[in-house]
């Protein structure tokens, strides 16, 4: 039964019926996650200080078996995109 205190399920059942329809990820949880994020294109300089600044990241993570495993993961989806055609 409803109270001031705990809202009845009319009223928490629209919100979690609308994302049920229509689900997705929050537009800030994901950087650069497409098509919800626009991320402007990177120059080469700004390119490789990125990939420097993961390659940092990976190895303080879990050393040279991570960065192994998110390059092979980024080979498989710049991979994916070509034969895609994007």
């Amino acid at each position: 039964m409803p109270t001031p205190h705990r809202p009845g399920p009319r009223a928490v059942h629209p919100p979690l019926t609308e994302f049920c329809r229509d689900p997705r990820p929050a537009a800030d949880r994901l950087k650069a996650s497409a098509p919800l994020v626009r991320s402007p294109q990177l120059n080469r300089v700004e390119t490789v200080r990125r990939d420097i600044a993961l390659l940092r990241e990976y190895l303080d993570a879990g050393g040279p078996f991570e960065v192994a495993k998110r390059a092979t993961g980024r080979l498989r989806r710049l991979a994916g995109e070509r034969f895609r055609g994007r």
